[in-house]
């Protein structure tokens, strides 16, 4: 599955972040972060900031492929998204 298709798929799942108990007590951004920070292309894990918005600088291919579906419904969970327009993750600040 490539990453738009499971971003559509799973487009409503950061509404369910309170039904997955591994997430409780958690700062949901260092969820992110922790699971991430080992996919960076080269230098930091943010690439870009705007407003409201973290542009993150990860093979979005590569995590994809590396991490099962369950993991990315977490991340969604967390607040991870998809950016069609610059083709990377993207959260809200």
């Amino acid at each position: 599955m490539n990453v738009k298709e499971l971003f559509d798929k799973h487009e409503n799942e950061f509404l369910n972040y309170r039904a997955d108990p591994s997430l409780e007590d958690k700062v949901h951004d260092f969820v992110v972060f922790e699971s991430l920070v080992k996919f960076v292309k080269r230098g930091s894990l943010v690439s870009n900031l705007a407003y409201e918005e973290i542009y993150l600088n990860v093979d979005v291919a590569e995590v994809v492929n590396t991490l099962s579906e369950d993991d990315m419904v977490k991340l969604i969970r967390c607040g991870l998204r998809y950016s069609d327009e610059h083709e990377c993750f993207v959260m809200f600040t």
